[in-house]
């Protein structure tokens, strides 16, 4: 038994000297906001997904709308002038009206056309191998259905406040990796947190609402 003992001790040292090199690593690059990687590498994002992994960011400040949470409309236009549907994405209705060239090409004097507001906002959030210390700024994503910041610098439960106040749906969520992930019932308080959208954490399915309640034992 004692042999088994000293080498879990061996295993948890090893692990705790690695992620304290990896943290050093880090730290020797230049850190970055999430915002300052996005106007330097705008192919981050396809309009659904920001991924910004092992970038040494170390803060979620504020982005664009056009990353976050921009509404915009979609013009149906029927299919009189160009003999199928027509989707023009426009900030509101009075984009056409305000446009006779645009009416008269499509033929809509008397306008068969619908706008539909609809959003442009991201769904999944990929930050993994970063330095993140907090949550801070995730609430501009209300649309958010997928967050994975595993290996980062998140220390404890109350990094997912901004996350449970701004009514943010996740369905994914991948914390491993965080010193977070070692506190005790970590799995339980995270489920409890997040609320019952949460489907899978951390690569494994979360069990039907009310199966477990360990974390408050």
């Amino acid at each position: 038994m004692a042999t088994v003992g000293n080498a879990d001790r061996h295993r948890e040292r090893a692990e705790a000297q690695q992620r304290a090199a990896t943290v050093a690593s880090r730290r020797r690059r230049s850190s970055a906001a999430l915002s300052t990687h996005l106007a330097h590498q705008p192919g981050s994002s396809d309009g659904r997904k920001i991924a910004a992994v092992d970038k040494n960011i170390e803060m979620i400040d504020k982005v664009p709308d056009s990353y976050a949470s921009t509404k915009v409309g979609t013009l149906f236009a029927g299919q009189r002038a160009l003999g199928c549907p027509l989707r023009l994405a426009l900030p509101d209705s009075s984009a056409v009206a305000g446009c006779p060239e645009l009416a008269a090409c499509l033929e809509l004097q008397s306008p068969p056309w619908v706008h539909a507001p609809c959003s442009s906002a991201a769904q999944k959030l990929y930050l993994s191998k970063n330095s993140l210390r907090s949550l801070a700024g995730v609430e501009q994503f209300r649309e958010l259905r997928a967050l994975s910041v595993a290996d980062n610098l998140l220390a404890d439960f109350d990094c997912l406040a901004p996350l449970a106040a701004a009514g943010i749906a996740l369905e994914a969520a991948f914390f491993e990796g965080n010193p977070m992930a070692d506190l005790p019932n970590y799995r339980a308080q995270v489920i409890h947190r997040l609320g019952p959208t949460l489907a899978v954490l951390d690569n494994r399915l979360v069990p039907a609402a009310g199966a477990s309640s360990s974390w408050a034992a």
